[in-house]
């Protein structure tokens, strides 16, 4: 199993937890789950993507100016975005699951589903992505 280096830029208190299971686990992201995870930030302001070395498989993610963490793809499917409280909520209950193996607010979402279009899924991902960061750069007073 590769080790990958993380960006000292990440290392801040807000990233502890994703920080904490990615140092643990070094974990890999198939390119297809890295792609729909790029791609459910397309037109999202202000977020950015970030892999130690994604020609090698390494995982991919997102985050926003002050190098907060919102976004995770790892594995052959995995992709779990970091949601507040009541929003991390509701993603459950639309299909999302809490990835605690990350750690408190990351809920976990799979990529593709039978139940439903890839466009839809699209959609979906593109949605809480739009959360995630949004609760970063417009937390709420």
């Amino acid at each position: 199993m590769p080790s990958w280096q993380i960006d000292s830029r990440f290392e801040t208190p807000e990233n502890a937890d994703v920080l904490s299971f990615l140092n643990a686990h070094s974990p890999s992201a198939h390119s297809d789950v890295a792609e729909e995870l790029l791609r459910s930030a397309a037109g999202v302001p202000g977020v950015a993507h970030y892999s130690p070395n994604r020609q090698a498989y390494a995982f991919v993610v997102l985050y926003v100016q002050d190098s907060t963490i919102i976004g995770l793809a790892y594995g052959q499917s995995a992709l779990a975005f970091r949601l507040p409280g009541a929003r991390g909520a509701e993603a459950c209950e639309q299909g999302g699951w809490p990835a605690e193996e990350i750690g408190p607010n990351w809920i976990r979402f799979e990529p593709w589903s039978d139940n439903e279009t890839l466009r839809e899924s699209r959609r979906r991902l593109a949605l809480w992505c739009d959360v995630a960061a949004s609760a970063v750069l417009q937390p709420p007073d």
